[in-house]
């Protein structure tokens, strides 16, 4: 079905064919653990929505897996998980599209981690191989089934880089 009118900018226009609206995808896990796998880390049935600009753009609920694709809008958009319609936790998701630090820098490391869902600690990204920053290392190594070292080599560099840019 074509909607009743469709807003168009001329061919010339600097704006013309320029998408406003990105997809994220987030997903919603148990935290990593030895008895838990891959196919069962999911958090099903979470009711969520996501605002931008003061507007509800997108609802659901979590599949089984966990995956949700945010709707992200320039500027940013919230993302929000309700429970029986009210708001309990709220996350608030921009795109960065400036160039990361050399994998081979523990800032580097820190962004990749971070993308792929890891927390790094309060401070979040500050160059520093703190504890925090270990933690999640040694959980993206577990996830990936390398050796549990908390150090990182190039095995973990081109996998960071890999997942990372996914």
């Amino acid at each position: 079905m074509i909607p009743e009118y469709i807003a168009r900018l001329i061919a010339e226009a600097v704006a013309h064919n320029t998408l406003s609206t990105r997809t994220v995808p987030i997903y919603f896990q148990r935290f990593p653990g030895v008895e838990v796998t891959a196919d069962d880390r999911g958090i099903q049935d979470l009711e969520y929505q996501v605002v931008s600009g003061g507007t509800v753009v997108q609802t659901g609920r979590t599949p089984a897996n966990g995956l949700i694709t945010c709707q992200v809008r320039p500027g940013g958009s919230t993302l929000q998980l309700m429970f029986g319609g009210a708001v309990v936790s709220e996350y608030t998701v921009t795109i960065n599209d400036l160039a990361l630090d050399a994998v081979t820098s523990v800032r580097g490391r820190q962004q990749r981690l971070m993308m792929l869902g890891y927390d790094v600690g309060a401070r979040g990204i500050d160059g520093l191989m703190g504890g925090e920053t270990e933690k999640a290392l040694l959980n993206f190594q577990a996830d990936k089934g390398f050796p549990l070292s908390g150090t990182i080599g190039t095995t973990e560099q081109n996998g960071l880089t890999t997942d990372a840019n996914e």
